[in-house]
């Protein structure tokens, strides 16, 4: 938020939920390290095994105009490719941001060596950024695909279909992903579950 580090002195992360199958990770937790902007915090992380990850970071926002900014570090060099990036080399990862207006920009930034994996190591790697303002009294939410690839072949696309259900369209399938948190109906689908996945 507002480029500040998040405040990790005394900071736990609440409300967690997290459940293992032979199909998926999940998990979801609350944190408030940007309480002095008036932010409050919860991530949902959905690894569709064995294919792709999907986040939803929602941050609830008791003022606006603070700048919300999303980043995802890479050892690979990364290109715009549509309304997210990729890498332009092989392994790679798409990372692409689903259904929300926001602008992005690349960087450079200090993080975890790749190269030097003894604990503690940092290297100087690249970095994508998404942004967007917030509004008082509202949330806002950052739902990020990240697709790796052996090659450029496979192009999925992803939709927002509201703020709690996404679909996620492969070449061999087509997920839809619900992130109820406990408590979701839209007419075809009704669940008390934190999460819900229909291939």
């Amino acid at each position: 938020v507002n480029d500040s580090n998040i405040e990790r002195e005394g900071l736990r992360v609440e409300n967690i939920r997290w459940r293992s199958t032979a199909t998926v990770d999940y998990f979801a937790g609350d944190e408030e390290g940007y309480r002095r902007f008036g932010v409050s915090h919860r991530r949902h992380i959905a690894f569709m095994k064995p294919s792709y990850w999907f986040v939803v970071d929602d941050l609830h926002c008791s003022r606006s105009d603070d700048t919300l900014s999303w980043y995802f570090h890479s050892p690979t060099v990364l290109r715009p490719v549509g309304p997210g990036y990729q890498s332009t080399s092989r392994p790679g990862i798409r990372i692409v941001p689903v259904g929300v207006n926001c602008t992005s920009r690349l960087g450079k930034g200090m993080a975890a060596s790749t190269s030097d994996r003894v604990p503690g190591r940092t290297e100087e790697i690249n970095w994508v950024r998404f942004d967007q303002l917030s509004l008082a009294d509202s949330t806002s939410q950052f739902p990020i695909l990240l697709f790796p690839f052996r090659d450029a072949g496979e192009n999925p696309r992803a939709d927002r279909l509201s703020a709690q259900h996404f679909a996620v369209h492969c070449a061999t399938s087509e997920d839809n992903l619900y992130f109820a948190d406990g408590e979701y109906a839209d007419g075809t689908v009704q669940t008390d579950a934190s999460f819900v996945l229909i291939r």
